[in-house]
């Protein structure tokens, strides 16, 4: 699997939107939000910082056209979850010291130990060695078959469309639930 590469992080051809809202992504706001998401590795936090929602990054990032936008997407989280696991082991390592604040007064420091930031990075450490592969990691390995596999295939792969296949006798009909013996379970209405 390639690593990610920070300098063509933000090189991604943006999701053409077929018409333009104040509220909308547009190009601008699209490559502030995976700049976004590079730093946190969190989708709602990326969102919120350029002012969008996190429903409508994923309703983005599932329309056609959005190739370039979905690997970029999973490039800056593979960045973003890279950067929090830095962060944490940092933090296990030279925990942060804060004020404790009495009427108003600086009274002294106290050393803020997070056994969660640990446990998470250890785990995601643990996770990596062992082979688990992350969604977003899945995603990048699926998209590298299909284009080693087009490269083989000298192009993408056209698929027949299934509705005209059936009409012209080429494909034989789906089974239905009940041949396959699949039945409905009996449902209980109002005890």
């Amino acid at each position: 699997m390639t690593e990610p590469d920070d300098e063509n992080l933000l090189l991604f051809t943006p999701v053409p939107l077929a018409r333009r809202h104040a509220r909308g992504w547009s190009a601008d706001v699209q490559i502030a939000f995976i700049s976004a998401m590079s730093r946190s590795g969190v989708v709602a936090t990326a969102a919120r910082s350029v002012g969008r929602t996190p429903r409508g990054a994923y309703a983005l990032r599932g329309r056609r056209g959005a190739e370039g936008f979905a690997a970029a997407w999973d490039q800056a989280i593979a960045l973003g979850l890279e950067a929090l696991r830095d962060t944490a082991i940092e933090h296990y390592h030279d925990p942060p010291c804060v004020p404790v604040i009495r009427r108003g007064r600086i009274i002294g420091w106290r050393v803020e130990q997070n056994d969660y930031l640990a446990i998470a990075a250890l785990s995601a450490y643990r996770a990596q060695k062992v082979g688990i592969r992350l969604p977003h990691e899945s995603r990048m390995l699926y998209r590298a078959q299909v284009a080693e596999a087009d490269a083989l295939l000298g192009g993408p792969a056209i698929w027949p469309d299934p509705a005209s296949a059936s009409e012209s006798g080429h494909a034989p009909d789906p089974p239905s639930a009940a041949s396959m013996g699949v039945h409905r379970a009996p449902s209980i209405r109002g005890l």
